[in-house]
């Protein structure tokens, strides 16, 4: 009966550490302190995301290439017998393959970006040629009659390829742009969301919250974001 009364103490002890630790709910101290991680992980993201990028370019590149280098190794690996000589040349083609990585992550990462400047630049053309073209289409179809029917699909591809062109030409920056917008906006949902999480365990309620929220969070880190590059 004493061990008895010992072992239901303990488990006693033992339930009531789990409950303050996770919660008998949905809360609990380590969730808490999880959404905490997570509210500030959003905010450096919504407010340095950009910075993070540019910092972090070389050492995921360099990660990469070291992976890329490593599957085609372990697919040679596979074929005949897995010798140490094999490995040896395996691991060295996997560090020259990210050493080579960080050395060229300046040149790889300015050519990303004008490619993904141009990509936009075309893209935005294009569709502004084909937004105006729907808006007027159904006025000057009336005016031109059936004779000038498809005169939109047309029109489209005349005005569309060169403007996206010009455009294209003068995209410089734009996926700055880009980037800066959607680490804003996800950081702002993973923080804002964070914490509407810690005040639902507090029993209590932030000011407010939801989309007004995560757009006040995101333009703020938008602009920090892009004064501090």
């Amino acid at each position: 009966s004493t061990k008895l009364c010992h072992f239901s103490r303990h488990r006693a002890m033992l339930q009531s550490f789990f409950d303050a630790a996770w919660g008998s709910g949905p809360c609990g101290v380590w969730v808490t302190v999880f959404a905490s991680i997570l509210c500030a992980v959003g905010l450096g993201i919504a407010f340095f995301g950009y910075r993070l990028y540019s910092r972090a370019f070389g050492a995921f590149l360099c990660l990469f290439a070291f992976a890329v280098e490593a599957v085609i190794g372990t697919q040679w690996l596979q074929t005949g017998t897995r010798s140490l000589g094999k490995k040896l040349v395996i691991s060295f083609c996997c560090v020259l393959w990210a050493l080579l990585a960080r050395a060229w992550a300046p040149k790889m990462k300015s050519f990303l970006e004008q490619l993904l400047d141009t990509f936009l630049g075309a893209i935005t053309g294009f569709l502004v040629v084909v937004l105006l073209v729907d808006l007027v289409s159904s006025q000057v179809s009336s005016a031109l009659g059936a004779d000038y029917a498809g005169w939109d699909a047309f029109a489209v591809l005349t005005l569309g390829i060169p403007v996206a062109l010009a455009v294209s030409w003068h995209s410089r920056g734009w996926s700055k742009i880009l980037f800066v917008l959607a680490t804003s906006i996800l950081g702002a949902l993973v923080a804002v969301n964070a914490a509407s999480a810690i005040s639902m365990c507090a029993h209590r309620q932030i000011p407010f919250g939801g989309a007004p929220a995560v757009l006040l969070v995101a333009a703020l880190g938008a602009l920090v974001q892009w004064f501090l590059d």
